[in-house]
C-alpha cells in the first residue's frame, strides 16, 4: 500500500521496558521464532510516536498540520506530579487497572492531511484526514484544536474524511493539584451557578436527583444534548462545531445518520458513519476493569465524512461517497487475552458511485 506517516511526538524518556514483554508459545519451534521477533534493536528504536495514512490509491500530496497546544508533554510531565494527583492515579489503578504513566516526550498534537487519486470521483481526490486531539486538557481545547483543524481545510473542494482519536472524554483530565482545583472554580461561572442553583434554589435538589439520568444519557454518547448547568455535556460543543461548519464550496459534514445504512438498523445523528449500540456508540476505548459496562467504557474515535451534499442532515441528497455501514470492530480487537489494540478498528463503506438502493 502506499503510506504517509507524520511524527507527533519523540518520546525522550528511558524506555526501560521496551523488549522485555514475556510471551511465548507452547510449541518450542514457533516460541523460538516469536521470541526472535519480538527482540528490540535499540540502535534503530527512535522512539517516534505518530500517525499514518495507507492507500491503495496513489497518494498525491501529504502535509502535516500542527494543532493548538492544550498541554506540554514535555514542561508538565517533567514537573514532579502533586499528591492529589498521585491520588487520582492510584485510585485509577486500584479501582479500574488503568496504570498513568508519565510520558516525558517532545512534540505535540498534529493532523496528517493527504490527497489521494481516486479517477471515479468526479474531484478526482479525495482528502484524507487522521487526526489525534489531547486527552489531558478540558473539552473546550479540543473544540479549538477542532477548530483549527476546519480552518485549514475548509477551502479543500474535495470529498474529505477526517477520522482518529478525538478523545471525547467528556473530562478535564489535565494532571492536577490542590492550586488547579481552586482556580478552575474560581474562573468558571459555570461552577458558581451551579452553588447557587443547589444551595438557593429548590431546583437544587431536582439537579441533583438528576445525576444517575445525566451520566447515562451521555454515557458513550459524546454528542448527547447540551445544557449548561442542569444537563452538562461539555464534548457537544465540538460536534456542533462540525455539524454547522460549512467548506468553501457550501458542502457540509454527513449527519444524517439514516436507519437503512447502518447494520443493525440504528438511526440518530452520525449512526451512518460510526456504528451506535444499544446505548450511546459503541465504545472505542474501555478500561481493564469497567464493571461490567457500567463505567470506563467511552467513544473516543470518530470518523467524519463530507460527502457532496450541502445540508448535514437533509435525506434528499445525494449518497455518494456517503458513509454506510460503519463497524467497531471490538470481537476482532477482544480476540486474543490481552487485546490487539487498546482502540479496536473502525470501517466505514464510501461508495464511489451514486447507490441504487434506496435506504431512506
Amino acid at each position: 500500500m502506499n503510506y504517509a506517516y507524520g511524527v507527533e511526538f519523540v518520546e525522550v524518556d528511558p524506555v526501560f521496558a521496551i523488549g522485555t514483554e514475556q510471551v511465548h508459545l507452547p510449541d518450542a519451534q514457533q516460541d523460538q521464532r516469536l521470541q526472535q521477533d519480538l527482540q528490540v534493536d535499540r540502535q534503530r528504536y527512535h522512539g517516534l510516536h505518530g500517525t499514518a495514512i495507507l492507500s491503495r490509491y496513489p497518494i498525491d500530496r501529504a502535509r502535516i498540520l500542527r494543532l493548538p497546544v492544550c498541554y506540554d508533554w514535555y514542561g508538565n510531565e517533567y514537573k514532579a506530579i502533586s499528591k492529589l494527583e498521585q491520588g487520582r492515579r492510584w485510585s485509577a489503578d486500584k479501582l479500574f487497572r488503568e496504570r498513568v504513566e508519565r510520558e516525558l516526550r517532545q512534540g505535540g498534537r498534529m493532523a496528517l492531511i493527504a490527497d489521494i487519486s481516486v479517477p471515479d470521483l468526479p474531484t478526482g481526490r479525495a482528502t484524507i484526514v487522521a487526526t489525534h486531539l489531547e486527552n489531558k486538557c478540558p473539552p473546550a481545547c479540543r473544540q479549538r484544536q477542532m477548530q483549527a483543524l476546519l480552518a485549514d481545510v475548509k477551502p479543500d473542494r474535495n470529498p474529505v474524511v477526517i477520522a482518529g482519536d478525538l478523545n471525547t472524554t467528556s473530562r478535564d483530565n489535565t494532571p492536577t493539584s490542590i492550586r488547579n482545583e481552586i482556580m478552575t472554580r474560581v474562573t468558571d461561572y459555570k461552577f458558581w451557578i451551579g452553588q447557587a442553583v443547589s444551595h438557593f434554589h429548590p431546583l437544587g435538589v431536582f439537579q441533583a436527583t438528576l445525576f444517575p439520568v445525566r451520566y447515562f444519557h451521555g454515557y458513550n454518547d459524546p454528542t448527547a444534548w447540551h445544557l449548561p448547568i442542569l444537563w452538562d455535556n461539555r464534548e457537544r460543543p465540538l460536534f456542533n462545531t462540525l455539524d454547522k461548519f460549512r467548506f468553501a464550496d457550501a458542502h457540509a459534514f454527513d449527519f444524517r445518520g439514516g436507519r437503512g445504512r447502518t447494520l443493525p438498523p440504528r438511526g440518530r445523528t452520525l449512526a451512518d458513519s460510526n456504528q451506535r449500540g444499544g446505548k450511546g456508540f459503541s465504545p472505542t476505548y474501555a478500561f481493564t476493569r469497567d464493571f461490567g459496562g457500567l463505567v470506563g467504557r467511552f467513544k473516543l474515535d470518530w470518523i467524519v465524512v463530507k460527502p457532496f451534499i450541502e445540508d448535514p442532515r437533509r435525506t434528499e441528497q445525494s449518497y455518494r461517497f456517503a458513509p454506510h455501514f460503519p463497524v467497531t470492530m471490538r470481537e476482532l480487537n477482544e480476540s486474543v487475552e490481552d487485546r490487539i489494540s487498546d482502540h479496536p478498528p473502525m470501517t466505514v463503506d464510501l461508495p464511489l458511485t451514486e447507490p441504487t438502493r434506496s435506504a431512506r
